[in-house]
Formats: C-alpha cells, sequence, structure tokens
C-alpha cells in the first residue's frame, strides 16, 4: 500500500491549467485559530492580496474557525495549483505566528474542479453558507471573513 503526504491528485488533469476549484485546507488538530477575528481577518488579508496579486479570482471564500474554503480559478497558466495553495498557506502562517506562535496547518489540502457555471454558484452558495450552517452567524448575516470578490467568467 502506498502513503500519501498529501491528498493524491487525479492523474489526468493539468493543475496547471485554467479551471475553477473548490479548495479546502485545515488547521493542524482542527484548532480553532481563526474564531478569533484579527487572526481570520489576517486570512482574508492574504486571499485578497494574492488574488489582487493576479494569481487567481477569487470568486468566494470562507475563512472558519479552523479552516479556510476558496473558489478560485488560476489565472496564470503554467503555475501548479499546489504551488498558489503553499505559497498562500505560507503567507498566512507567517502572519499568524506573529500572534500565535504555535499556528500550523494540517498537511495537504482538498481540492475539486468546478464544472461550469451552476456548479460554480452552487459551490459558491455552500461556501458563503458554511458560517451560517456552524452557527457563527443568523443565516441572514453576512460573516466577516467571508465573501465574493470576482464573478464567475
Amino acid at each position: 500500500m502506498r502513503f500519501h503526504r498529501t491528498p493524491p491528485r487525479l492523474k489526468d488533469v493539468d493543475y496547471t491549467q485554467d479551471r475553477t476549484y473548490l479548495i479546502t485546507f485545515c488547521v493542524a488538530d482542527r484548532r480553532p485559530v481563526f474564531s478569533n477575528s484579527s487572526i481570520a481577518s489576517i486570512a482574508t488579508t492574504q486571499l485578497r492580496e494574492f488574488r489582487n496579486a493576479g494569481l487567481y479570482y477569487l470568486y468566494g471564500y470562507a475563512v472558519m474557525p479552523d479552516h479556510v474554503h476558496l473558489v478560485i480559478r488560476l489565472r496564470k497558466v503554467g503555475i501548479h495549483l499546489s504551488k498558489v495553495v503553499g505559497t498562500l498557506r505560507s503567507a498566512i502562517t507567517i502572519r499568524v505566528r506573529r500572534q500565535f506562535d504555535r499556528f500550523e496547518w494540517q498537511r495537504g489540502y482538498h481540492e475539486r474542479i468546478i464544472h461550469g457555471e451552476k456548479e460554480c454558484r452552487e459551490t459558491i452558495d455552500y461556501v458563503l453558507a458554511n458560517p451560517a450552517r456552524a452557527d457563527l452567524v443568523a443565516a441572514d448575516e453576512q460573516y466577516e471573513h467571508s465573501g465574493i470578490v470576482d464573478r464567475w467568467r
């Protein structure tokens, strides 16, 4: 039996191409580090900064207490999805450790390829509804650490 450090990626998929993904990565031991609003703001700022730097379109995101959901589309063909995720997680780690020195991510991340506008809309709705499902806000309230930056194209 073969063991992987991270979940295995699909063999027939070129993760350097222009695709839309749902990405989820978790804090080690599922510690609710991001329940601290100032630390969650660090993650939110980094998500938006990497989007503004042109790495990806950010269709939806939610920084939950112990994990992060992103709906992104790579903008720079040729850069592997794992490089984008690794760079983003590293940037968040560096900044969070200034306030919480024992911060670590769980190894790896999960991705799902999103096909088409309908599936993208449903996935964004799922991500944006996550805070209400976790009772962080009432169903009709906007969660401070979630949102839509770009419209799906």
